[in-house]
């Protein structure tokens, strides 16, 4: 009797485990099919997205903290105690990484860009040598040494013990009487070109301080009709050789120094691509950046790549891998206090700069390892070579292609890198 009322005791204890792993089971998937369609808000500063719901996933990007999205999908997964969450397009986040809140998803596209802007924020640079502080319970704690040349981007100007310092975009504080605001920044832009363009017709840009026009193909003072400006933008329909001089027509009896322009040479279509896809082109010897879809331009622009030698930029093919609102750059690893040659007038002379610290560079999308398109605040004078690698592009330019090119930036991502099912849009150096 005692043993079977044992064995019933141990098939009643069974059956109620089972029941009650049912029963969690079953509250588990109520909790998991509930999570899909809520809107849950980021939390925490700079939380990573993966590509799939495992923490040995590859980084799909990094959102902003406060920003809202809906879930699309809840899985349980490696290296999340909650559930794994997908808020976009291979993208997925560990629930304890979010809230759960009311309303509708809510996120802003980055870097912020307020109307009538053309940088997402004032830049200034450092002018002589100074010290970055942090302000934690109203004291000054010093956070590293600066040199001339360093460039960030700020968000006003505040007084701590009388003092004015300008604050910066990373939240510390500048002594504004060793750095100044910029007005270097570039109103540059390149330009549309339209489907029904003339294919005899080449686009370009007046790449010196100005370009005469004359009206007959000789440079004859004379023969001098008016001056084009830097960045004037030229339709040329002949070239024409006189002498040693090539010239190009620009309209009825007007002619320009071939040498003054910088002139959009067709490339034909990668044949990876398929029909239509976009692509963009860089020409190095034009210092002009083209973007297609397919066979057809659409937009050109003039850039700044890199300059010869170990500056060169990395001719080939590649495809944007990830796209940044903005980042830091800098060659900083090397020893800082080495010396360094400052342009005051140019406020950074990356000619002559052998040391450089960017900070908040804007729209930045990296095709090959760490060369990559992006806008630069520290010069105006696209259409030469000035850069450590990188192809620089004006503030306007940089976020058109942003915005352009693939991978997309989903509103409230500070980051995105390309994955198999979004691949980024090809980017052929040459």
């Amino acid at each position: 009797m005692t043993e079977r009322s044992s064995i019933q005791r141990s098939i009643l204890s069974i059956a109620g485990a089972i029941l009650l792993a049912t029963v969690s089971q079953s509250r588990l998937c109520a909790a998991q099919d509930d999570l899909v369609a809520a809107t849950v808000e980021v939390r925490r500063k700079e939380a990573i997205v993966s590509v799939s719901p495992s923490e040995t996933a590859a980084r799909r990007g990094v959102v902003e903290k406060g920003a809202r999205f809906a879930v699309l999908a809840a899985l349980s997964g490696p290296g999340c105690l909650g559930y794994w969450l997908q808020i976009h397009t291979d993208a997925w986040i560990c629930s304890s990484e979010v809230v759960r809140v009311e309303g509708a998803p809510q996120a802003r596209a980055l870097p912020v860009l307020r109307e009538g802007q053309v940088t997402p924020w004032p830049y200034a640079f450092v002018r002589e040598p100074t010290i970055e502080y942090k302000l934690s319970l109203g004291f000054l704690q010093e956070q590293r040494d600066l040199l001339p040349g360093f460039g960030f981007a700020f968000e006003g100007v505040v007084t701590h013990e009388g003092v004015r310092y300008l604050k910066t975009a990373e939240n510390t504080l500048i002594p504004a009487d060793a750095a100044g605001k910029t007005s270097r920044i570039s109103q540059f832009e390149g330009v549309e070109i339209p489907a029904a363009s003339s294919s005899s017709e080449v686009v370009g840009f007046v790449n010196s301080r100005k370009a005469w026009v004359y009206d007959k193909p000789r440079p004859n003072k004379a023969a001098k009709l008016e001056a084009l400006p830097r960045y004037s933008i030229v339709r040329v329909t002949e070239q024409i050789a006189a002498g040693k001089k090539t010239f190009s027509r620009i309209g009825e009896n007007r002619f320009v120094d071939r040498a003054e322009l910088r002139l959009m040479r067709p490339a034909a279509r990668p044949a990876s691509l398929f029909p239509g896809e976009k692509w963009i082109d860089v020409d190095v010897d034009q210092q002009l950046l083209t973007a297609y879809e397919g066979e057809h331009p659409v937009f050109v622009t003039m850039v700044s790549s890199g300059r010869r030698g170990p500056s060169a930029t990395a001719k080939g093919e590649y495809r944007i891998w990830v796209k940044v609102a903005a980042i830091a750059m800098d060659n900083t690893d090397e020893n800082l206090e080495q010396g360094y040659i400052y342009d005051a007038e140019a406020e950074i002379s990356m000619e002559e700069q052998r040391l450089y610290s960017l900070r908040h560079v804007p729209w930045t999308q990296f095709f090959f390892e760490s060369y990559a398109l992006h806008g630069v605040y520290w010069h105006d004078r696209f259409g030469n070579r000035r850069s450590h690698g990188c192809v620089n592009l004006s503030p306007k330019d940089a976020k058109r292609l942003y915005d352009w090119t693939s991978p997309s930036v989903p509103e409230g991502f500070w980051s995105i890198h390309s994955t198999e099912s979004d691949k980024g849009t090809l980017v052929r150096i040459r």
